[in-house]
């Protein structure tokens, strides 16, 4: 399954993050010895503004920091007055531009998409030391130097841009992790390459074949059609803990449900299920269930299920097509189970934002379901 989001939408959600959710550094350094009582200066660099788009590097941004950075001497008021120093010590403000490569971060079972901004951090920092005495300047230079490699290693400067949703929060039971992530710059485009907990054919796994034309949408959710059918199977099966209720629903009785194919033909989704029960009086048959993909009273898109069609009955018509009128009810809460794949919301915005996401439309290929999103943030309910 992949993910296409426009960079440019993505920057301006990031950008409307409170300040409490950027990174800042702080760190006190002593202008002699560590076990003297030389004076001491405390550094401290925040992102006050933050835009990005795709770099040249494949998986790179390219990154305009706004940033706030002060030194602050611990050397008391009356001591600073005497040098000239305001009370809350030697403040810069400014911007900077850099490269940093996006990486993925777990976090609480979900994976986090980040960016370091540690470089533009540190820089920040550097540029303050011109408002400080030269002596001054060059042991914080010398100290800051080997703390450095350790800072970035850290990642103290790391950001995260948006997180994939975990399975306890999916309507469907689907969880996913990230396996490959690609920009593009033209189009100013990232990628998500996911994997999912269904097991999907290795030939119905996408690999990534460039950008593609998003036009009035903000994301593309494209889904190989193998795993639209594992997440069938699955939800018939019960296996998915989200899926639970569907499927007892479809299998708390004697009579049973299991899929036998799922293909996507001119538009439409074609569904061969098997109606069996092993119990007296046994019974046996092949279904056909056309679906099609609609947008209900409430603008959410849902697939809509057709009549099912008799293909063929082991014996006992009459009672075969009495024990699928039985079941016009858990197809029915089958395909609105399915329908919750179309809607359902598979990233979060940083630490603090929601996003509402809005299908606009769904298209079925010939292997698989794209859906394109638009999506713009709200405040997550404390």
């Amino acid at each position: 399954m992949g993910l296409y989001l426009d960079l440019a939408r993505l920057s301006a959600l990031v950008a409307d993050l409170p300040e409490s959710a950027r990174p800042q550094f702080e760190r006190r350094f002593s202008l002699g010895a560590d076990d003297s009582h030389a004076p001491a200066v405390v550094l401290r660099a925040e992102a006050t503004g933050l835009t990005f788009a795709a770099a040249e590097c494949d998986g790179c941004l390219d990154v305009t920091l706004a940033y706030r950075a002060s030194i602050d001497p611990d050397v008391g008021e009356g001591l600073k007055a005497v040098l000239g120093i305001p009370a809350q010590g030697l403040v810069r403000a400014g911007t900077i531009t850099f490269q940093a490569r996006l990486f993925i971060a777990p976090e609480d079972g979900r994976a986090k998409v980040s960016i370091d901004l540690w470089l533009g951090l540190r820089e920040a920092l550097r540029s303050t030391f011109s408002l400080l005495p030269e002596q001054w300047a060059s042991v914080i230079q010398e100290k800051l130097e080997p703390a450095e490699r350790l800072l970035g290693d850290a990642r103290v400067g790391a950001l995260g841009l948006l997180r994939l949703r975990a399975s306890q929060e999916s309507a469907t039971g689907l969880s996913t992790a990230v396996r490959a992530i690609h920009t593009d710059r033209d189009k100013n485009q990232l990628y998500l390459g996911l994997t999912t907990n269904l097991d999907v054919p290795q030939g119905e796994l996408f690999e990534y074949a460039g950008p593609v034309d998003l036009g009035p949408a903000s994301l593309r959710l494209r889904a190989p059609r193998g795993l639209f059918e594992a997440l069938a199977r699955a939800a018939l099966s019960g296996r998915l803990r989200a899926a639970g209720n569907v499927g007892k629903a479809l299998s708390g009785s004697k009579t049973r449900l299991t899929l036998n194919r799922l293909e996507f033909a001119n538009g439409n989704i074609a569904i061969g299920v098997k109606l069996w029960r092993t119990s007296f009086p046994c019974v046996e048959a092949d279904l056909a269930l056309a679906a099609k993909i609609e947008r209900g009273t409430d603008g959410r898109l849902q697939i809509l299920l057709l009549e099912p069609v008799l293909e063929r009955a082991s014996r006992g018509e009459a009672r075969v097509r009495e024990a699928i009128e039985q079941k016009k009810d858990k197809l029915r809460v089958f395909g609105e189970h399915l329908s919750r794949f179309l809607n359902e919301k598979r990233i979060d915005i940083g630490e603090s934002r929601e996003l509402q996401w809005l299908p606009i439309s769904a298209e079925i290929g010939r292997d698989s379901i794209i859906v394109d999103v638009s999506i713009q943030h709200t405040v997550k309910q404390q």
